[in-house]
């Protein structure tokens, strides 16, 4: 009899649950469990905690790092950061706010600050950002076709207009006042919708309100763009949260965790982690929740904070499988994040490779790595020391239940021998969880070690049984815990 692990649905009850009721430090392959590698440092540290952070390839192939915290904003040289702030401008982000970068051709301009001026640096030209003139205060930005698009507007004639979306000139970041002839206009969305949250780009771009989603077109002058509201009941509950896969965007509203395919929104949470989240999160530092996407996995990351993080770092990361063939969706990863991003490399050189490590041996990467060559695109994240880093380190120590299941016929059973039904894991250890009636607490053995024979000796004797896995080293699939003999003992 196989314990299978089947996928993590902790919103559903521990008594035949059809999947996992733990699946801690691992990653959702599709079919089974793999390792997951913790966090591993590769540059200098900001200043402050990270408030944002964008990779951009120009024109010419050149890579950019740039990142921003609290009062500054920094490119990535040679592993470090240079600070690259306005020197005109005092920046103090609030609490609540991020930075929100965006490339539009060979500029990188940064959002997010509602009582400041957004933020602008030509790539490969100019070596300091300066404030984007003639344009609204914006907490929310995008590119859609070849329009910048702002949201979430301050300006002098209007004040704060946290539903409105606005737009300069086609091709031009610089011309904002409202002409036919450049296009630059603006539109107010339905206000009992909540504030513009996020701003998702492309050749058809999609607002996302706190209530609603609204689908905005290009249609030409002199209308410019046509808005349609074609979720007007789910939006995003922050911006950060919001990520978009080719045609699909993944978000979190106030019902959950939601994939919107542009014409409507359906629930990716429900009777899996919706629940378990709404639990756990500190709604406190509820704007610090984040998602991206994996560049080369069919995986989102979502980190957010619990009620035991009490500074609000997110202390825990939700791992989505999109794939449609996926059988195991859901994960959650136990490590300390202050933000993830987009990364992409830059070429390093051998003396430059100090800022990673002074030991070659201790290295993340083998020297020949395309990471290096500033070949390679990688899901990045900021550590507690405001360093940036990867998720290449050395492998969480992973937990894995199966769910409680009856033994055959309802029938107490002595359980004798046990063994998981894991590849390539350094060590493995099992506990097992039995009661006899579904109103008892659930009694667990102590820690069973692997024995020479293969085997894991217990003497379980118990109606209901459920078995909890903990592995280490990089183990590839972990499919669930097989009950190699066991008898009958007795019925009750």
């Amino acid at each position: 009899m196989r314990l299978e692990f089947g996928e993590w649905l902790p919103d559903l009850p521990d008594y035949e649950n059809p999947g996992s009721l733990t699946a801690t430090n691992c990653i959702p392959e599709g079919q089974s469990y793999s390792y997951a590698a913790d966090q591993s440092s590769f540059t200098g540290a900001l200043s402050e905690y990270c408030r944002g952070a964008i990779s951009c390839i120009t024109s010419d192939n050149a890579v950019f790092t740039l990142a921003g915290d609290r009062s500054a904003l920094y490119l990535l040289e040679s592993g470090m950061w240079t600070n690259v702030s306005n020197p005109e401008v005092n920046y103090t982000l609030a609490d609540t706010r991020h930075w929100e970068f965006i490339q539009y051709g060979d500029a990188v301009i940064g959002a997010g600050r509602l009582y400041g001026k957004m933020q602008y640096m030509q790539l490969g030209v100019h070596s300091q950002f300066s404030s984007l003139s003639g344009g609204p205060n914006a907490e929310a930005a995008a590119v859609i076709g070849d329009f910048l698009v702002v949201g979430s507007t301050k300006d002098a004639t209007d004040g704060v207009v946290r539903n409105r979306v606005r737009w300069p000139g086609i091709g031009t970041y610089d011309s904002w006042d409202v002409s036919a002839a450049t296009q630059a206009d603006y539109q107010d969305l339905p206000i009992e919708y909540g504030p513009v949250k996020k701003i998702v780009g492309g050749e058809v771009g999609y607002i996302f309100q706190e209530r609603a989603i609204t689908r905005m077109s290009y249609v030409g002058s002199p209308t410019v763009f046509q808005f349609d509201t074609v979720e007007p009941r789910r939006g995003a509950i922050n911006a950060r949260s919001v990520v978009q896969v080719g045609g699909l965007v993944y978000y979190l509203s106030h019902n959950g965790f939601n994939v919107f395919d542009g014409v409507s929104s359906k629930s990716i949470g429900d009777d899996r982690v919706n629940n378990t989240f709404t639990a756990a999160v500190n709604n406190s530092y509820i704007h610090r929740v984040e998602g991206k996407a994996h560049p080369t996995k069919k995986l989102i990351y979502w980190c957010y904070p619990t009620l035991a993080s009490s500074d609000g770092t997110p202390d825990r990361i939700l791992v989505y499988n999109y794939s449609d063939e996926a059988k195991v969706r859901w994960t959650e990863i136990q490590t300390e994040v202050e933000a993830l991003w987009d990364g992409v490399s830059q070429p390093l050189t051998l003396d430059e490779l100090d800022t990673i490590n002074t030991s070659l041996d201790n290295l993340t990467e083998s020297l020949d790595s395309r990471f290096y060559l500033g070949e390679g695109y990688f899901l990045g994240s900021f550590n507690t020391s405001h360093q940036g880093a990867k998720f290449t380190g050395p492998a969480l120590t992973a937990t894995i239940e199966t769910r409680e299941t009856a033994i055959p016929n309802n029938r107490r059973y002595i359980i004798t021998r046990m063994r998981p039904v894991v590849e390539n894991a350094t060590t493995a250890t099992m506990e097992i969880g039995s009661r006899n009636k579904l109103d008892e607490t659930v009694s667990w053995s102590g820690s069973i070690s692997e024995q020479s024979n293969g085997s894991y000796p217990t003497r379980t004797n118990a109606r209901y049984v459920r078995a909890k896995v903990t592995l280490t080293g990089e183990f590839t699939n972990a499919f669930g815990v097989d009950v190699d003999e066991m008898r009958q003992g007795g019925s009750r």
